[in-house]
């Protein structure tokens, strides 16, 4: 069993007046090397002063100490008189997971899936690859692998391949002159498979995280590039700063990796084991609304719904091979707060077929199960503990896996 622990003790006067906590958010932290994080506020003047010190102990042979001024009013009085909660986030034992493929079998037998045409995409024996054909006259086709479980921005994960060219045109659509992209990524099945997904306008595929090449058509130059976009549609690029061509014959190899602790996605590439182009990186602002991933796949989009003034289209075949996914399952990303009514409630991230059981205690040995919460979506899930006489509770969050 992986523990992580936040204690948050509130050693307030009992001459001063009820006031608001702003509880810290560590949540970007792995669940299994979460540290102890102790906060503390102590009443240092009145009418709105407030001091707070918070430690953090995530190694046993050092430690960080950093204060910070409060001048909110704690607004629930059941707050106020709680001198100490502590949440307990409890989970079933999760370890990174890593995904090869060598495609040294058919991939048809191990979970590869097709979406759309089927005939874009075809297992070679003799050089055991995945011959792929990028038609964007065809409609959106995905060859393609489902997690285990949903990705989000709140978790590292990377992917990683080799691919070969074979043969690359573009403007082959009649009315297209214009460049457009071959694709891999991390993608939502229920929004990739939907009517409306248009990648060519670049607003209209939510939730993605992807590698993109641009062939060369005037006045456009060769472009290599990752995108993310998020569930509102978003959209972030590296700025397109690998202007590069790739050329037929070469093996490249793709390396990105996302750090949910930096919020930022990088990704290098080699060409015949040399470094080839800058390391692209993306960063995600705080106004960006995240991302749920549950698929990775190479994907061929239909260059329709273009506007006409740029519209673009592609013809290319390519092998790919040594594909390599690494990621973690996801976790609850818990978030303590007092809402517009001065109530306490707590927040996380909760995903369909999971089980969430709040319990609480006086002595932190014996549970008493409060409440179980389910979804049937993604969303985010609010609780409130209810009021209670005892001058000291305890809290903790315990998912079952499903």
């Amino acid at each position: 069993m992986l523990c992580a622990q936040a204690t948050f003790q509130f050693p307030v006067a009992s001459a001063c007046p009820s006031r608001r906590a702003l509880f810290p958010d560590y949540s970007q932290s792995r669940v299994e090397s979460l540290p102890i994080f102790r906060f503390s506020c102590v009443s240092t003047a009145l009418p709105v002063s407030v001091q707070c010190d918070y430690k953090l102990f995530d190694n046993p042979m050092r430690s960080h100490v950093q204060s910070v001024g409060l001048i909110e009013y704690l607004k629930s009085l059941w707050l106020w008189r709680t001198v100490l909660i502590l949440f307990l986030f409890t989970v079933a034992p999760v370890f990174a997971t890593q995904f090869k493929e060598a495609f040294t079998t058919n991939p048809v037998d191990r979970d590869w899936r097709v979406e759309g045409d089927s005939a874009l995409f075809a297992w070679q024996e003799s050089t055991q690859t995945l011959m792929t054909t990028w038609d964007s006259s065809q409609p959106n086709s995905f060859y393609y692998l489902p997690l285990p479980r949903a990705l989000t921005e709140q978790e590292d994960f990377s992917f990683a391949f080799d691919l070969v060219l074979e043969q690359v045109n573009v403007g082959t659509s009649i009315g297209k002159p214009s460049t457009f992209e071959i694709a891999f990524g991390f993608f939502r099945q229920s929004h990739a498979f939907s009517a409306g997904y248009i990648r060519g306008t670049g607003r209209h595929t939510p939730n993605l995280v992807e590698w993109n090449y641009f062939p060369e058509a005037d006045p456009i130059t060769p472009t290599v590039t990752v995108a993310i976009t998020s569930p509102r549609q978003q959209f972030l690029t590296d700025g397109f700063v690998n202007q590069l061509e790739l050329v037929t014959g070469v093996t490249y190899h793709v390396d990105a990796r996302f750090r949910a602790g930096t919020r930022t996605l990088t990704m290098e590439m080699t060409a015949n084991g040399e470094p080839f182009g800058r390391i692209a990186r993306v960063v995600l602002p705080e106004v960006f609304a995240g991302f749920t991933l549950d698929a990775f796949g190479i994907t061929s989009y239909s260059d329709d719904g273009q506007f006409s003034s740029y519209a673009g289209s592609i013809y290319a075949r390519g092998q790919l091979d040594n594909l390599e996914l690494n990621f973690e399952p996801t976790r609850p990303r818990v978030r303590a707060s007092v809402d517009t009514q001065g109530l306490t409630q707590l927040k996380f991230f909760a995903e369909p077929g999971e089980t969430y059981v709040i319990e609480s205690s006086l002595d932190l040995e014996q549970w008493n199960e409060v409440t179980t919460l389910t979804t049937n979506r993604f969303q985010d899930l609010i609780w409130s503990p209810p009021f209670g006489s005892a001058p000291l509770r305890f809290y903790r969050l315990v998912i079952k896996p499903s």
